[in-house]
């Protein structure tokens, strides 16, 4: 089955290629293979403060399952509003 992985959230792209798989594991796989290979190159992306999402479609376009990769800081190290403030 060809399924589409097109990346959402903190980037869009659109795959109008998709990619032939053997089954869904495979086409799971893919996705998360395909997210590493992306944020290998920009990782700054996970701290966006926006989820990076691949979202899978098949070829009618439905929803199949979405990989979301988000970073949060502890609260303990986010700035206080305080340190933001300029004196």
């Amino acid at each position: 089955m060809r399924y589409f992985f097109h990346l959402t959230g903190a980037v869009e792209i659109d795959d109008p290629v998709g990619l032939e798989t053997v089954n869904l594991d495979e086409a799971r796989n893919q996705a998360v293979r395909s997210v590493a290979e992306y944020l290998r190159d920009k990782p700054e992306v996970v701290w966006s403060g926006k989820e990076f999402r691949t979202e899978v479609r098949d070829g009618q376009g439905r929803l199949i399952f979405t990989v979301i990769v988000s970073g949060k800081d502890a609260p303990e190290t986010e700035p206080s509003p305080r340190s933001l403030d300029c004196e």
